[in-house]
């Protein structure tokens, strides 16, 4: 079974804190005009791109279980058809053409659902050749079963067997897609509240603060 990757640790985001103090303590050493107009918080875009990129890595994993359960359910229908009186030869035939083309068809699918996500900086070539692996391995693992199956002296029972085994994965990869899903959901509501609180934030400098600075400025000339 597949579980969702760790939480990657963000270089961004400890360097925000490492170096807060060190940041203030050195922006008292610069004049009004180099303070100003520059970013509230330092290193946010790099902070953003750590949350996106943990966003996209949660995507990663729901497709690669969204490709384990394909697998799965291809194996369960084959088991199914031979339990319901089909042809034993046929049905696992049937079943491995359809293994094989979900195979060519996974690597396709990434690459189109990836460039309607925009994801520019992804390096796309390498995701693609890691999932038609992954996919080729999980369809020899299922290609092991129907050799059971094949060279089983009671093919119903090994059919059965295989049946139950497919439906406890499915069943388990279920579990694992809606806790994946939803954390991604909870952290791209994040990402997007961020955005959103830094946009305010700045909208309110501009509106609020700059024109009051620029107007203090003006009344310290007029002494001088």
């Amino acid at each position: 079974m597949i579980s969702s990757p760790p939480v990657r640790s963000c270089p961004a985001l400890a360097d925000i804190c490492a170096g807060a103090d060190n940041s203030s303590r050195g922006k008292k050493t610069l004049t009004f005009s180099k303070v100003v107009g520059q970013p509230l918080l330092e290193n946010s875009d790099e902070f953003d791109l750590c949350i996106g990129a943990r966003i996209d890595e949660m995507y990663l994993t729901e497709q690669e279980l969204l490709c384990d359960s394909e697998v799965c359910a291809t194996g369960q229908m084959a088991a199914r058809h031979i339990l319901e009186g089909a042809d034993v030869t046929l049905s696992i035939s049937c079943a491995k053409v359809a293994a094989w083309k979900l195979e060519a068809e996974a690597v396709e699918s990434l690459k189109v659902r990836f460039q309607a996500r925009e994801c520019d900086g992804v390096p796309i070539e390498q995701l693609q050749r890691d999932i038609g692996r992954r996919r080729e391995r999980a369809s020899l693992k299922l290609f092991s079963w129907f050799d059971r199956v094949m060279q089983a002296p009671f093919q119903f029972e090994e059919a059965k067997q295989m049946e139950d085994a497919m439906s406890a994965v499915l069943a388990q990869i279920k579990k694992e897609y809606a806790k994946v899903s939803q954390a991604k959901s909870e952290l791209s509501q994040i990402f997007y509240d961020l955005q959103l609180s830094l946009h305010e934030l700045l909208q309110a400098r501009a509106d609020v603060l700059m024109p009051r600075l620029k107007h203090i400025k003006r009344r310290i000339k007029q002494k001088d």
